[in-house]
């Protein structure tokens, strides 16, 4: 090389068959399809020398090199949408890494993926978007007849609509048919965009929601009492709005009173209880918050770094008698209680009287000898202490309020109960007694618990409290819950559900008095078992096929069986069990081993399954046993039906006798 150093030159690995100055290849490589478009998405290497990547594809090969496809540039970024593609076409996509001089890459492994654009599965229907407040609830219906259905992709968005599936935080992902979006901020404007999508990823455009935002309930103009903790608890907001909590702490008892005898009754009166204090805190919470109560001697009310506190109030002394002289000490007052902290009102309490001191000459002193015990209040709850002659003050108690802007849910139906019939499900409860309540939506399901509204088949029953669900497949639970609803519908109660199974009735009623029949066996099992055996021979073949256990196997020993030939109103043909198969007479005959059911169709039907469309076909022995018009058989690998009344003839010999079926 005439002394020429190529030590340091950008060329020198070249010749081994690689050049260093080219940036490593892309990982992570992976391409998704949907309607008309693939993304595809990659890690950069980590290379001074990478100035950007080339994707590049056709529908025909693997791209071979830069030139040989469409290519789109996509820079420095980690993604980029091929689009204006053809639904259903197999896309082969290769990357090239290059650098500042657009020299590429083209290390094939890791460089090369495929994908296929789908149109993908049909959309949701029944999107809606119900309740209020910071946790509305999202439904939908899944298009579970569409082949192509996977899953469904919830995505939200503030501020405008989800272009895409990735435009947006994605909040729910799986086969349900429902979400609650949580802790939405007030006054912020929010989109759903619900996708479809099939096994590759592949989707349509979503069904978006309108826009969504809510405000905080007004400022209250007065407050309702919701409930009163005389114990410590966790209350946890019921909705959004404006609460009202206000704290009592304990008062004290009053002080003993003494008296003692010296020529005259000498009293002396204990102290009043101090009253305790009173804290009052007015917060705004949203649904699902909670606050921290304290309810002991004293009273506490806690959120986060909102603290209220109140102390309670002392006891009264007692009045002392001195046994060497006539002297008669008084009780003093107990002391007023502390409070801090409460937002709205900060009351401490005040001490309580003092007793006094007299003589009588009689047994009888005046009550106001004993000291009068403090009283604390506030917006019609109070505090007050004992009065002296020991009695007890108030105990602790907190109230809490609700504001009369807020919307409340509605309080829950009870004692749900569901009995099955044969298809059908008779649904009692007992309403709440919740004004706020005014009506109930029953909903039920075949596959889930319904956890909203319009989680399953929703019927309004107003104040109704019985509902018949009919329809039901026997012996498969079905899932039922009732919300009970406010007067706009803007609130709904949860849940209240439970799950039966239609029981399938094992008889057929087929005499005038058969009810009664069975309604006496219903009392007595042997009785019921006897009903069955009497009446089992009545039903038609399409019950008697689901019941085989209630048949006798067939008898060879010289039973007497009786036929269509022969059969009346109050006798009806025989029905057996053989081979795991039932079968009906067509013949009234005596039994013996030689006639099987099986090997004696002149004796003996098989009744066939008929939840299945195209039985095999049997040579029939007869009109009895003949097919009707219409009638659908399978023979020699083929699917036949019937051209006429009455038919005998062997399908694929005739066909004016029978006609091929094809799909």
């Amino acid at each position: 090389m005439n002394g020429c150093n190529l030590r340091h030159s950008p060329f020198s690995e070249w010749w081994r068959g690689q050049n260093l100055t080219l940036p490593p290849m892309v990982t992570n490589l992976a391409a998704k399809g949907s309607n008309a478009t693939i993304t595809v998405s990659w890690s950069n290497p980590v290379s001074e020398y990478l100035a950007g990547i080339a994707v590049v594809y056709n529908d025909d090969h693997m791209p071979e090199k830069p030139s040989d496809g469409t290519k789109v540039d996509a820079g420095l970024a980690e993604t980029v949408d091929l689009t204006g593609l053809t639904n259903g076409t197999l896309y082969y996509i290769r990357v090239f890494p290059y650098n500042e001089k657009k020299q590429y890459q083209t290390l094939i492994d890791g460089a090369t993926t495929s994908a296929t654009p789908n149109i993908g599965p049909a959309q949701v229907t029944n999107f809606q978007v119900t309740g209020s407040g910071s946790s509305p609830v999202l439904s939908w219906v899944n298009p579970t007849d569409d082949p192509l259905y996977k899953e469904t992709v919830v995505v939200q968005k503030v501020g405008s609509a989800p272009t895409s599936i990735t435009d947006g935080t994605e909040i729910y992902r799986g086969t349900g048919t429902t979400v609650t979006a949580t802790d939405l901020v007030r006054l912020e404007k929010y989109y759903w965009a619900v996708f479809t999508v099939d096994e590759a990823g592949s989707h349509r455009s979503p069904v978006v929601s309108d826009p969504y935002s809510y405000d905080f309930p007004a400022n209250p103009e007065s407050y309702i009492e919701l409930e009163r903790a005389t114990t410590s608890k966790t209350f946890i907001a019921p909705e959004d709005g404006w609460f009202e909590f206000i704290g009592l702490a304990a008062s004290g008892k009053g002080g003993a009173s003494a008296s003692r005898m010296w020529g005259k009754r000498y009293y002396g009166g204990g102290g009043g209880g101090g009253a305790g204090g009173v804290v009052v805190s007015i917060l705004a919470l949203n649904k699902g918050d909670t606050v921290s109560l304290s309810v002991g001697g004293g009273v506490a009310i806690s959120r986060g770094s909102e603290y209220a506190s109140a102390s309670s109030g002392g006891p009264g002394t007692n009045a002392k008698s001195n046994s060497q002289y006539q002297y008669i000490s008084s009780g003093d007052g107990g002391s007023g209680g502390g409070a801090s902290g409460g937002n709205t009102a900060n009351q401490p309490g005040s001490q309580g009287g003092d007793g006094r001191s007299v003589s009588y000459d009689n047994d009888t002193p005046e009550s106001s000898l004993w000291g009068v015990g403090a009283t604390n209040s506030y917006g019609g709850y109070s505090t007050s202490g004992g009065a002296g002659n020991n009695w007890s003050g108030t105990a602790a108690y907190i109230v809490i309020l609700r504001g009369n802007t807020n919307i409340p849910e509605p309080s829950t139906a009870s004692v749900l109960s569901l009995t099955p019939r044969n298809a059908s499900i008779e649904a009692s409860w007992t309403n709440s007694e919740d004004p706020e309540s005014v009506g109930t939506i029953l909903v039920s399901s075949s596959d889930h618990v319904p956890v909203h509204p319009t989680d399953g088949t929703s019927v309004d029953v107003a104040g109704a409290t019985t509902y018949t669900i009919s329809d039901l497949p026997n012996d498969t639970p079905t899932y039922v819950s009732l919300f009970a609803y406010n007067a706009d519908k803007s609130k709904y109660s949860a849940a209240k559900s439970d799950v039966e199974i239609p029981r399938e009735v094992t008889w057929y009623d087929v005499q005038e008095d058969l009810k009664e029949d069975i309604a006496d066996a219903q009392e007595d099992a042997e009785q019921a078992q006897e009903v069955v055996l009497l009446t089992r021979d009545f039903l038609p073949d399409a019950i008697a096929i689901t019941l085989p256990e209630i048949y006798d196997e067939w008898n060879p020993d010289s039973v007497s069986y009786i036929g269509k030939d022969t059969a009346t109103k109050d006798k009806p043909t025989s029905i057996v069990r053989y081979n795991d198969a039932l079968y009906r007479c067509l013949q009234s005959h005596t039994s013996q081993a030689s006639w099987t059911p099986e090997a004696s169709p002149s004796l003996w039907v098989l009744i066939d399954d008929p939840a299945i469309e195209w039985p095999e076909w049997k040579q029939p022995t007869g009109a009895h046993d003949a097919y009707d018009l219409n009638a659908k058989v399978s023979h020699n690998g083929k699917k036949w039906i019937s051209q006429i009344e009455a038919n005998t003839v062997e399908p694929g010999t005739d066909e004016r006798y029978w006609k091929e079926y094809t799909e």
